[in-house]
């Protein structure tokens, strides 16, 4: 087995013994802020929901527990995303897909040791769970000895750590150790991201390298970020195109012959960690810092802070229209949410919403919640109700918007691509 010390130059060590995987010391900056918790993890459940149902209930129908493996596993937040996961209209069981009684098994793989003691230590009393400290570009040799897996699953950018070569032997490892039906989740960095406009398709010429620069200072308060930009100056992610990671797919042996289906979704799209460091486009306003006010107690967020600015041209008409009209469509939000708590009389959500208007119309009932909503303020005395009551909702809107209008063309801080396999030919 590699060393971890081999592709280590981000300070993962130095983040867990900072106390960064610990409990949230605020819901406005962290690796726990507000918008991690209430947007990025719910997304993530929302992306999943479909394949993991259906691989629940295949494992129901034969008698026994869905089986995990969580690649790039860090401390095992990953079980604790998947243990929330709500059930959909097809399901009947419970608030939440899995609980711990669905678990046949939990395995986590991570290149850091750190992170691998804090996780056994973390699921210490859940006999199911198990980890080991490994490079996942030799996954195939790292699950030898263990029974397939119903779900491969990564989160929040572990996979753009390993280069195109060593996620293709990922991959292959995948599809070596199970030949029945199985659920890949893959979780990168867009490319086209608001963040990072001098990344966005840099791919496209052969010649660049396709690991670039990226840091973590965001898990930091902001007096120190500076400093550890520096010690984190070696480290290199791969940011990835929506069609180009599907083309990329398609061209692994075996993923064809098996795919029964291919969804890429973008997560985080103006609210990506680094719109609020700045580090890779100075001078872009720190939307992320203003949707978690929309999430922390007695916090206000004032239309100013939350409207987008325009975008120039990525370069890719496709990205560029999606972000005209998405970035329309959260400004019209903006603006009529001010006019609602301001008590300047809104447009009414069906006229918003109405057939080729800027707001889509599976916003409309949340549109006239908060409406209702505002009305009925008087009852509520624990602090401020519109920083208290109406801005969460308000967030929760904005959070809807970007899963419901999102392409998967990797717009957003991170990119999605949850694979569905069936069996190899001849193979039950």
């Amino acid at each position: 087995m590699k060393t971890a010390s081999r592709r280590d130059p981000t300070g993962y060590s130095r983040l867990v013994g900072d106390g960064h995987y610990a409990d949230a010391p605020s819901g406005l900056w962290g690796k726990f802020d507000n918008v991690r918790r209430n947007w990025e993890n719910q997304i993530t459940r929302f992306a999943i929901r479909p394949a993991l149902a259906h691989i629940t209930r295949q494992a129901h129908a034969a008698g026994r527990g869905i089986r995990i493996t969580d690649l790039g596993c860090g401390a095992g937040e990953g079980l604790d995303l998947l243990l929330k996961v709500p059930v959909g209209a097809e399901a009947v069981r419970g608030r939440y897909l899995i609980g711990c009684d669905d678990l046949a098994a939990y395995h986590g793989i991570d290149l850091c040791p750190t992170m691998i003691t804090q996780a056994t230590r973390r699921f210490a009393t859940l006999p199911q769970a198990s980890f080991a400290v490994g490079d996942l570009a030799d996954l195939g040799q790292l699950l030898r000895g263990h029974p397939p897996f119903d779900l491969y699953y990564n989160s929040y950018g572990s996979l753009s750590h390993l280069e195109d070569g060593q996620l293709r032997r990922m991959i292959d490892g995948v599809l070596q150790h199970q030949s029945g039906p199985c659920v890949v989740l893959i979780d990168v960095h867009g490319q086209l991201s608001p963040e990072w406009p001098a990344y966005w398709n840099y791919s496209c010429d052969a010649n660049a390298p396709r690991m670039q620069p990226y840091n973590m200072v965001w898990m930091y308060p902001e007096a120190e970020r500076a400093a550890r930009l520096d010690e984190q100056k070696g480290y290199r992610v791969r940011y990835w195109r929506g069609d180009e990671l599907r083309q990329y797919l398609r061209g692994i042996p075996g993923v064809v012959e098996r795919q029964r289906s291919l969804t890429l979704i973008d997560r985080s799209v103006l609210v990506g960690r680094h719109m609020d460091t700045a580090c890779f486009r100075p001078g872009c306003k720190p939307l992320r810092r203003a949707v978690n006010a929309l999430f922390e107690f007695n916090q206000i967020s004032t239309p100013d802070d939350l409207r987008a600015d325009d975008l120039p041209s990525t370069g890719d008409a496709q990205a560029d229209a999606f972000f005209a009209g998405y970035i329309l469509a959260w400004n019209t939000l903006v603006d009529w949410f001010g006019r609602l708590v301001s008590g300047h009389h809104p447009p009414a959500p069906a006229d918003l919403c109405s057939a080729g208007g800027p707001v889509p119309a599976v916003l409309r009932e949340g549109l006239e919640a908060l409406v209702e909503q505002s009305k009925r303020l008087a009852w509520f005395n624990p602090g401020d109700p519109e920083a208290n009551l109406l801005q969460p909702q308000f967030g929760l809107l904005l959070r809807q918007l970007e899963f419901h209008t999102q392409q998967g063309l990797g717009c957003g801080h991170g990119l999605l691509a949850v694979l569905e396999l069936g069996s190899v030919t001849g193979q039950r």
